[in-house]
């Protein structure tokens, strides 16, 4: 699965797409290895319009921290009774583990043209220590990834991402169109280094291709 994330953009993409205020340019700051715990980039829809926030990812974030599930139809809608809003988390890119062992290199997965992802999601109210969270949705990975690692964050094309904000698509629907949504041609995966392994390390040399 991935619990690590990179974005690396000016913003002005989503700015442009999703009618978002130019005033929060300080919200698009990059960074290369985020990890569960940090605050990221999230789109939310009020009554009217889309909204961007930054939002921490997870309420629980330590090492024994229960990792999200890939969930069936059902189990999305039951989530969503429980969330707040549907979210959208858009970023660069995301790392893997071959099957999960940390010990192994990361492997570094982005769209072939470099443009954003976009993660669909869920926010929470964590009412007794009073803040918001966000948590993305996982769907089984495709058969690019599969080899590396069984699930994957859900991702969804830019359209696609839009309807789910705009409560356009049911819940349920949600992982059978994200199977469908990728070809194995509009993503790329290389191995990267592990310094990525240590959270102090943020430049662009963890996405970078290494030998294998």
């Amino acid at each position: 699965m991935s619990n690590r994330i990179a974005f690396f953009s000016d913003g002005s993409d989503l700015v442009e797409n999703f009618g978002l205020d130019e005033s929060g340019k300080a919200i698009f700051e990059s960074h290369y290895n985020i990890a569960r715990g940090h605050h990221i980039p999230v789109i939310t829809r009020g009554d009217e319009e889309y909204e961007i926030n930054r939002l921490r990812w997870g309420k629980d974030f330590g090492q024994d921290a229960d990792q999200p599930d890939i969930l069936s139809a059902g189990g999305i809608q039951k989530l969503e009774k429980e969330a707040t809003s549907r979210a959208i988390i858009p970023v660069s890119g995301f790392y893997i583990w071959k099957r999960d062992n940390k010990n192994d290199h990361p492997f570094f997965v982005r769209k072939i043209d470099n443009s954003l992802l976009y993660i669909a999601g869920f926010t929470f109210q964590d009412k007794e220590n009073d803040f918001t969270y966000v948590e993305m949705l996982m769907m089984e990975s495709n058969t690019l990834i599969q080899p590396i690692t069984e699930k994957m964050p859900l991702i969804l094309k830019r359209d696609h991402a839009m309807n789910w904000l705009k409560n356009e698509l049911e819940a349920g629907q949600i992982h059978n169109m994200a199977q469908s949504e990728f070809l194995i041609t509009d993503l790329t995966v290389h191995r990267v280094t592990k310094e990525l392994n240590d959270l102090s390390k943020n430049d662009p040399s963890l996405i970078q291709p290494i030998p294998k």
